[in-house]
C-alpha cells in the first residue's frame, strides 16, 4: 500500500517488483500478525453464533438477547481495529500488538 501511494510508479503491473516485495512481506513476516487479528475476530464471531443457536432454542431469553448485542458489537469492533492495525502491519511492519496501540494512539490523538 506504501508503495502504490508514496511510488505509484513502481507499483503499476500486477508483477513489478514492489507488488511482488509486497506478498512476499505478507506471507512471511507479517502473516502472524494478520493470523492473530483474523483470529481474535473469528472467536468473538464463533461465540456469537453459539449464543445465538443458545437463544434460539430458549425464546425470551433477555440475558442471551442482551449477550449476543454485546457479541456483536464486539466483532464490528474488532473488525474495525483490524483494518487500522493491519494497515500499521504492512506500511511499518509492526506486530499486531504494537500496530494495535499505534492505531489506538492515532485514534486518541484524532
Amino acid at each position: 500500500i506504501g508503495t502504490w501511494w508514496f511510488a505509484p510508479q513502481e507499483a503499476r503491473s500486477a508483477f513489478s517488483p514492489a507488488i511482488m516485495d509486497s506478498f512476499s512481506r505478507a506471507t512471511t513476516y507479517s502473516l502472524g500478525s494478520i493470523c492473530f487479528g483474523s483470529l481474535l475476530v473469528a472467536i468473538i464471531q464463533t461465540l456469537e453464533q453459539i449464543v445465538h443457536s443458545i437463544r434460539q432454542q430458549q425464546q425470551n431469553n433477555l440475558i442471551l438477547c442482551i449477550l449476543e448485542c454485546l457479541l456483536h458489537f464486539l466483532q464490528r469492533i474488532g473488525q474495525y481495529f483490524n483494518k487500522w492495525s493491519f494497515c500499521y502491519v504492512g506500511l511499518y511492519g509492526y506486530d499486531y500488538l504494537t500496530a494495535g496501540k499505534k492505531a489506538l494512539e492515532l485514534f486518541r490523538s484524532r
